[in-house]
């Protein structure tokens, strides 16, 4: 975990010595939720959960430190977006209608792992899936998402996003 992070502040540190002086930073992402990850703790059982639950704690905490150390650094907290988008009930206006995140536990599209080959037809109603695939989240999360970092960037400011604040 630490060597990880101490690469993500190298590559800060290279950007401010090119004269960036606002950079924003994502922490790790709500990964236990994701369908690959349910599916892998079905695999290997043997606190699987648990232990990725720490591993993502230890670095968005140790990430969280350096970057609220760092000036003109800002930490976009991801993992708390998607926590709220995935325990929450979701509904969003898109195109002059409103939609709602429904499915938040199966992918849209299952791609068993392969990003090359054509795996089968995409679901149906994507815009109301959390995830498209076992990993990644659709268009429209990412599209909230985006509409959460603008507000954030508006801010100007280095602060931790807490969902529900704009």
């Amino acid at each position: 975990v630490k060597a990880h992070v101490a690469a993500v502040m190298k590559q800060v540190r290279r950007l401010q010595q090119i004269g960036a002086n606002q950079i924003i930073v994502f922490n790790l992402r709500a990964l236990t939720y994701t369908p690959l990850a349910k599916q892998l703790a079905r695999k290997y059982r043997h606190h699987y959960m648990r232990s990725l639950t720490t591993m993502i704690k230890q670095y968005n905490s140790l990430l969280s430190q350096k970057i609220n150390a760092t000036k003109g650094g800002g930490l976009f907290d991801i993992n708390k977006l998607d926590k709220h988008y995935l325990t929450q009930s979701i509904s969003y206006p898109w195109y002059r209608q409103t939609f709602k995140l429904t499915q938040k536990i199966k992918p849209c599209y299952v791609n068993h792992g392969n990003y090359v080959d054509r795996q089968g037809e995409a679901c149906s109603k994507p815009w109301q899936h959390f995830f498209y695939d076992r990993i990644h989240p659709t268009t429209f999360v990412n599209q909230l998402m985006s509409e959460r970092l603008l507000a954030f960037i508006k801010k100007g400011r280095a602060e931790i996003y807490q969902p529900g604040s704009s």
